[in-house]
């Protein structure tokens, strides 16, 4: 049955990977973990440096809300922060 699933998986134009639980998790760290840490640092950093006021995501425009929206420092349009003494990159509606 695997046999069949994975040639119809190639059948359609995916590539499979084939390793063991290790090296899968370390893998997964690193792609879907990271991209997390460095959207929340940058989004942390910018409250650090220009406060939870400015005008960030106006002046930084795409980019920089993309770079910024998987972040939990980034609080959603009429969201609340889910702690009190978190700092957060608020978003103008």
């Amino acid at each position: 049955m695997a046999g069949e699933f994975l040639g119809w998986i190639k059948k359609i134009g995916a590539r499979v990977a084939s390793m063991d639980a290790e090296e899968h998790d370390e893998l997964c760290a690193w792609i879907s973990h990271l991209p997390q840490f460095i959207s929340t640092a940058l989004a942390a950093a910018l409250v650090e440096e220009y406060g939870e006021d400015a005008p960030l995501l106006e002046a930084g425009g795409r980019a920089l809300r993309e770079m910024t929206r998987i972040s939990p420092a980034l609080t959603p349009c009429g969201a609340t922060s889910p702690s009190p003494t978190r700092r957060t990159l608020p978003m103008r509606c």
